[in-house]
């Protein structure tokens, strides 16, 4: 069973074609998925390919400590489209299924994802779910450097 999980302390500010407020109170989880995985794609494939890599199956806000937090869900193609047609495998290995969580500060976004392959969903999807669920940012110390004070720390 395969089951990865990332976490991206600082993953960059928000894509600025999707999400056009600066305020963060307006943005959608749907918005917020879009931007993170339209910056995201590990495939090398042409723009228009990578808008149909990854399918968001469900987004909705929450809140923890004042803070807005994204939660959101998503398939992923493991392969480009060509190859898919070539190959016609089962529909359930094609895919890997993520669940996700960001959160922004200071003008970046702070993400933690976890996937699995979509065939193996139904029996580790709600551990992942839980894990995700899980991550919030804890309240900056004095010690705390914003990414865009030592990039090179984050990169």
């Amino acid at each position: 069973m395969m089951i990865t999980i990332y976490l991206y302390p600082c993953y960059g500010p928000p894509n600025s074609k999707i999400i056009k407020s600066q305020d963060k109170s307006t943005w959608t989880a749907k918005e917020v998925a879009d931007s993170v995985l339209a910056d995201k794609s590990a495939l090398r494939v042409t723009s228009t390919q990578r808008q149909a890599e990854s399918q968001v199956l469900d987004a909705h806000t929450g809140e923890i400590d004042g803070q807005p937090y994204w939660y959101y869900e998503y398939l992923v193609r493991k392969a480009p489209t060509k190859t898919l047609q070539i190959v016609q495998a089962d529909e359930s290995t094609n895919y890997r299924h993520y669940v996700a969580s960001t959160t922004e500060r200071d003008g970046y976004l702070y993400s933690i994802n976890a996937s699995t392959l979509n065939k193996q969903w139904n029996i580790v999807g709600p551990i992942l779910q839980k894990t995700v669920a899980s991550f919030h940012l804890l309240p900056p110390t004095e010690n705390y450097v914003p990414p865009f004070k030592d990039l090179w720390r984050f990169w």
